[in-house]
């Protein structure tokens, strides 16, 4: 009857696995990507989708940029991707990351904290461009990335809640840029990817897999005295299956 009480219990974790994996986040009709490290160490985190809108009022020498949150582990960004396209002619772009100054939830000021290593030319076709850097940044951190770009060019952007995007002044052409005065534009997230290398990938994928930790090993057990119990006292499954839920909860707790 153990024995059996363990086959059920087998058939049953799996299925206690399956329900409890987080689903899928939304925003409007775009599916997000999980962020979850990869065999190599790498995941993407941003929002790796092509909006439905393009802004509307570009401007001339001025940054762009979008608030995300970094992955959870150590690493740094390796490459930034934006799907972008000139109004007209070439626009020479460059990607870069700002700090978030928590009191206002805006960039701070100054020069950005890191630039791609290479400007690219944005043409008028729209596309994803892929911009190269390395960065570190800190796990569960907000920053904001997005370019400069020194001629009008389109972003490409989906409604959220979560995130805002905003523009500089123009750059004057000297070399220093303090303070840097933001202007607010919608409540949006710009269609920009940011490519994630894991400081220790090791490291990345045993995190990922700590929800299969110490109470998932007691739900098995639990699991394995309901399924005997059941069996011994003919108790109703739905009544059991209660139970265990219950408990299972209090070792969340």
């Amino acid at each position: 009857m153990l024995m059996i009480g363990f086959i059920f219990a087998a058939s049953l974790f799996q299925e206690a696995i399956a329900s409890t994996q987080p689903s899928t986040p939304t925003i409007g009709s775009a599916v997000i990507p999980q962020l979850t490290p990869a065999s190599n160490g790498t995941t993407q985190f941003g929002y790796p989708v092509i909006g439905k809108q393009y802004s509307d009022m570009p401007g001339t020498k001025t940054i762009t940029l979008c608030n995300y949150s970094a992955p959870s582990w150590s690493g740094n960004i390796t490459q930034i991707s934006i799907y972008l396209t000139a109004v007209s002619g070439i626009a020479n772009v460059r990607a870069m990351i700002f700090a978030n100054e928590p009191q206002v939830n805006f960039p701070k000021g100054g020069e950005p904290i890191a630039q791609s290593l290479a400007t690219l030319n944005v043409t008028s076709t729209p596309q994803w461009y892929n911009f190269t850097m390395n960065y570190p940044v800190a796990p569960n951190t907000i920053y904001w990335l997005g370019y400069y770009s020194d001629s009008p060019t389109h972003y490409f952007y989906d409604a959220s809640n979560d995130s805002i995007t905003v523009t500089s002044q123009p750059k004057d052409g000297t070399s220093s840029w303090l303070p840097v005065g933001w202007s607010y534009q919608t409540i949006s997230i710009m269609s920009l990817s940011a490519r994630y290398t894991y400081t220790d990938p090791t490291s990345a994928a045993t995190h990922a897999q700590s929800s299969l930790g110490y109470g998932d090993a007691v739900f098995v057990f639990l699991i394995i005295g309901g399924e005997t119990a059941i069996l011994a006292t003919g108790q109703p499954r739905k009544k059991i299956l209660s139970m265990m839920k219950t408990l299972r909860m209090r070792t969340k707790d």
